[in-house]
């Protein structure tokens, strides 16, 4: 075993450095260091071989200080050494204490009311220590000491009636989504009226079964694909003055007003929106005018 070995102890006491071993061995100086501590351990070296001893007063001092209960950090700086420092000095020549020292934080009524404050002004808990210079799990346990805002009371979920079913169907057919019906219904979630949705066995965002067309043929086929395309086959979609869809026209109607085969252009914003209500251009869910404003022509094979 290396750490056994005569030259090794020689080199040990004469006060080398583990770097200057380990380069005579050939290893690195971690395993020198290893080595060190094994030897120390079975009593072949002594803690204090090839170190230069500190001075006695600053020994008296650092137990004095010690055993007195002053925190690492006042320590090393009263005696200008580092943590490391105070540590391997208390280690070394056996200077301990009942149980290790943390600085505490002395909360006064000051400091909760200051907490309470900036609690109410909405700050984390980590922009309140930092602000009154502790850790936020430190604030987090003053707050469940003295029971600072801990979370009101979750407000009781609302019950569905049948009248909210049955607008909820109708709102659901008429082809708004999630977010626009929740607004219509009081102000739900998109997510609970989604929800309800599935529970009541909707079919999804309530999209109205398309139109059969009468004739099956290819031509009425083409004729009615190339209607919702906005494309070049059937009879030519006029595109309408420029109008703005933010103001509600006289021919418009509420949007639950809106029968089968009518136009769905909407107009309004979302707490009230109407449709245009005109008769529909072909199979499209337009009138002649929106029908030419909102589809794109293109061109098919004949």
């Amino acid at each position: 075993m290396t750490h056994r070995d005569p030259k090794f102890i020689e080199m040990k006491k004469a006060g080398k450095s583990h770097r200057e071993i380990g380069e005579a061995y050939g290893v690195n100086f971690r395993t020198v260091d290893r080595w060190a501590s094994e030897a120390i351990k079975r009593g072949l070296l002594s803690p204090m071989a090839g170190r230069t001893p500190t001075e006695p007063t600053i020994i008296a001092r650092l137990k004095d200080l010690w055993l007195t209960g002053v925190h690492i950090d006042d320590v090393a700086k009263t005696l200008n050494k580092t943590r490391s420092a105070i540590r391997g000095l208390t280690v070394r020549y056996g200077i301990q204490r009942e149980k290790p020292v943390t600085k505490p934080y002395f909360w006064t009524d000051e400091k909760i009311a200051e907490v309470r404050r900036m609690r109410e002004a909405g700050m984390v808990d980590t922009a309140i220590g930092a602000a009154i210079g502790t850790t936020a799990r430190s604030v987090l346990r003053a707050r469940m000491t003295h029971k600072i805002d801990l979370g009101a009371p979750r407000e009781p979920v609302k019950t569905w009636t049948p009248a909210e079913e049955a607008t909820l169907r109708k709102l659901w057919f008429s082809g708004l989504s999630c977010h626009l019906i929740g607004q219509q219904m009081g102000g739900r979630t998109a997510n609970q009226i989604a929800s309800k949705g599935k529970r009541m066995k909707l079919p999804d965002k309530g999209v109205p079964a398309k139109r059969k067309v009468a004739d099956r043929d290819y031509k009425s086929v083409s004729l009615a694909s190339s209607a919702r395309k906005g494309t070049t086959l059937g009879p030519r979609a006029k595109p309408g003055p420029k109008e703005d869809p933010h103001i509600i026209p006289d021919f418009a109607r509420p949007w639950l007003t809106r029968a089968a085969g009518e136009c769905t252009y909407p107009y309004g914003k979302r707490h009230n929106i109407h449709s245009c209500c005109k008769p529909v251009f072909g199979v499209s869910k337009w009138c002649e005018a929106h029908h030419a404003l909102c589809t794109v022509e293109r061109k098919v094979a004949a």
